[in-house]
């Protein structure tokens, strides 16, 4: 399997956990609602409430750590372009990288990462 082949399945997978992470904290928190007096709140399939938030918790962490490795292969991958999407000028080779819609891109400074964040599809369509 290529780099790039692989970058984009990592980016594909930590997607994929962070939504879920986001989704199960969301759902933990609004069926945590209770006062103390009441016995501890049950989901529907009779796991505890707490041991929800515990798994919400670990699945963001999961999340988390596989936006991290995408973050890594990112910045150890081959830019598909020589020049800055966004200002044309040479992109610095040891500097940080993005990957968007499964390709790996590289840039001449953190300003212009910053504008190529903000609407990649205009600065892709340019390469």
């Amino acid at each position: 399997m290529n780099l790039t082949r692989t970058t984009q399945t990592l980016a594909k997978l930590g997607t994929c956990v962070l939504g879920c992470a986001l989704c199960l904290t969301v759902a933990a928190l609004l069926t945590a609602c209770g006062n103390s007096s009441s016995p501890p709140a049950q989901s529907s399939t009779g796991h505890s409430m707490d041991a929800m938030k515990g798994a919400a918790q670990d699945a963001v962490a999961a999340g988390q750590a596989a936006a991290d490795a995408v973050k890594d292969a990112a910045e150890d991958a081959v830019a598909v372009n020589a020049k800055c999407p966004v200002s044309g000028d040479p992109i610095d080779a040891k500097g940080a990288k993005v990957v968007y819609d499964g390709k790996v891109y590289g840039f001449c400074c953190d300003d212009c990462i910053k504008a190529f964040k903000a609407n990649p599809a205009k600065y892709a369509k340019a390469q």
